[in-house]
Order: C-alpha cells, then structure tokens, then sequence
C-alpha cells in the first residue's frame, strides 16, 4: 500500500478534528450531578405530625398532589386521628 506523505498534515488535523469533535459531544451527553434537588418531593409515608389531630390529617391530605400515575401512600401503621367534637373539614 503506498501513502502520500504530501497530504498527510492536512489528515492528521482532520483526524485530531474528528477526535476533538467526538470527545465534545460524548461529554456534552453526560449527566449534570450539580443539578438542584427537587424541593417538592413526593411523600411516601405518612408522617407521624399528620397523626396529632383531626386538622393535621385534613391538612396533610390537602397537601398531596393529585395525580393518577404517582406511586400509592403507604399507610404503614398510621391511624387516622377521630373526633367527636370536630366538624368536618373539607379537603
């Protein structure tokens, strides 16, 4: 196989060219770890503060978001507070 050597600066840059491109565009592709954390995470669990009190429960219920695709609340071993004397609350 014979190789021009008379062209060989101008592929050499091309080649580096190539890698340099190549290596931009797999790092542009990674992930960002810096990025913020979402502030309003999804709960889970429910927590013992929403236990205390009837309102506390109605208030911890508004709360949630409404969706019909989110992960179902864990009831775990939580009680719903009951009253005799509090009038119903609405959600």
């Amino acid at each position: 196989m014979k190789t021009s050597f008379k062209h060989a600066p101008l592929r050499t840059a091309l080649d580096m060219l190539a890698i340099a491109a190549t290596a931009t565009l797999l790092a542009a592709c990674g992930s960002d770890d810096d990025e913020p954390q979402d502030s309003t995470a999804v709960t889970l669990e429910v927590p013992t503060s929403a236990t205390v009190s009837v309102a506390a429960w109605t208030q911890f219920a508004a709360s949630l978001p409404a969706s019909e695709s989110a992960e179902p609340l864990a009831m775990n071993a939580a009680e719903p507070p009951t009253s005799e004397m509090a009038e119903p609350q609405a959600l």
